[in-house]
């Protein structure tokens, strides 16, 4: 059986926290790690969760996943979702192909 672990990227959950996750979850053999590709996230979450709707925080998904890829071993990383018409198809395959 694999286990993977999906984590957040915005609101509280910065950079040094998604770091310190991923490492132990690399360190424990869960097989993958994915990052979700949202670019903004509704107003009405930032609202319900407390967060100010006005400063989001959002940790781009491509770049940490690279950022990640760096520092752990053997847990597989991917995107969970990405939200294909924001992308130009050629720039998408090539930010995929570089991490």
């Amino acid at each position: 059986m694999k286990f993977g672990v999906h984590l957040p990227t915005h609101g509280e959950y910065g950079y040094a926290e998604v770091l310190k996750v991923s490492l132990v979850a690399d360190e424990l053999g869960f097989n993958s790690l994915w990052i979700g590709d949202h670019f903004y996230l509704p107003r009405e979450f930032y609202e319900k969760t407390g967060w100010d709707p006005d400063k989001p925080n959002k940790l781009d998904a491509w770049t940490l996943l690279s950022a990640l890829a760096v520092q752990t071993k053997r847990i597989r990383l991917g995107a969970r979702v990405s939200p294909l018409p924001f992308y130009e198809p050629a720039r998408l395959a090539k930010i995929v192909a570089t991490v």
